[in-house]
């Protein structure tokens, strides 16, 4: 929902409707980064000594890929000693807004969400423990003061609603609404239909909200898509979990998803580069045999980077020495 899409845009300017798969494809991972991570989150909140293991955990799993296709975009774009590539592998290029001379490797403005997100949520959490319950209580106090911060930023400083979607300052909430979610398929087995309702009223709101960007500038709607995509992202991945053991019994289901759950990262962190590659050599071509080349070329060389790169560093991470977690995410 991101690869796919991209190849289109960087083709040409006359795909808009890629380029919005691709930004509701980020926010449905922002909720699912979220929803996967809540039991090490919550594992850490009750061993708080556990939390530098979990912050290892999250770098090593992380940052090695990123570096590396970070200095492989560098070098093809011919950025690699730029002041642009020292503000991307300390992701600070978007804390407020972006603030790159040539912003060429676009996908790490989300990541850069999420390595703030580690460190930040769960020391919030920690820290108001003593007063506030870390549950649903506690999450919506951290999406509310994000709230806050947005709308000064937008009613107050008079600010672009773009550069809001993309600035770590005001997108940490993003990954919460995951946690959220994660916190009610654990514990809600009664009134589930409320999310199958959520979801039809999520995805009629985001086509009137891109039925009014596509029509011109929008910006009340781009401030609500903040809000409406993680609804829909919860509901959908709601849904989806409560139906697990039903996939699970749709053949080859589960290899396939397990495939592209490996190599997911990689596709994300890759696709950008390989595409500039392609691009470099073929020219700007948006034809079948191109396309292809590009999923080939891209599948091949994740596929190949999983491998021989991040499942021998995966097998590095520290585990956790308490009791009461056993995923390995």
């Amino acid at each position: 929902m991101v690869a796919i899409p991209h190849f289109f845009v960087i083709q040409s300017d006359a795909y808009p409707f890629a380029e919005a798969i691709s930004v509701i494809a980020v926010e449905i991972f922002f909720v699912l980064s979220g929803f996967v991570l809540a039991p090490q989150i919550f594992h850490c909140i009750n061993n708080p000594k556990e939390f530098r293991i979990f912050v290892a955990r999250r770098w090593i799993r992380t940052l090695p890929p990123y570096v590396a296709a970070l200095v492989m975009i560098s070098v093809i774009v011919g950025e690699l000693q730029s002041t642009d590539f020292l503000q991307y592998l300390f992701f600070v290029q978007s804390i407020t807004h972006i603030t790159l001379d040539n912003d060429y490797f676009a996908v790490a403005w989300s990541l850069s969400i999420e390595e703030w997100f580690y460190i930040i949520f769960p020391i919030f959490l920690l820290t108001i423990r003593t007063w506030v319950n870390p549950g649903v209580k506690a999450i919506l106090l951290f999406v509310a003061f994000f709230f806050i911060l947005k709308m000064g930023y937008w009613l107050i400083l008079g600010g672009d609603a773009n550069d809001m979607r993309r600035a770590v300052m005001y997108r940490l909430d993003s990954i919460a609404f995951g946690v959220m979610t994660y916190l009610y398929t654990k514990k809600v087995s009664r009134g589930f239909s409320i999310i199958y309702i959520g979801f039809v009223l999520a995805v009629i709101g985001e086509a009137i909200i891109w039925r009014a960007i596509f029509s011109g500038e929008a910006e009340l709607e781009k401030l609500l898509f903040l809000y409406i995509s993680p609804i829909m992202a919860m509901s959908t991945i709601a849904i989806l979990y409560r139906n697990e053991n039903y996939f699970r019994k749709i053949w080859g289901i589960s290899g396939i998803s397990g495939y592209f759950g490996k190599i997911s990262y990689s596709v994300y962190l890759f696709h950008l580069p390989i595409a500039y590659l392609i691009n470099s050599h073929i020219g700007q071509n948006s034809s079948l045999p191109v396309f292809f080349t590009y999923i080939i070329a891209l599948l091949c060389f994740c596929s190949a980077f999983y491998h021989l790169f991040e499942k021998p560093i995966l097998a590095t991470r520290p585990r956790y020495k308490a009791r009461g977690y056993t995923g390995e995410s």
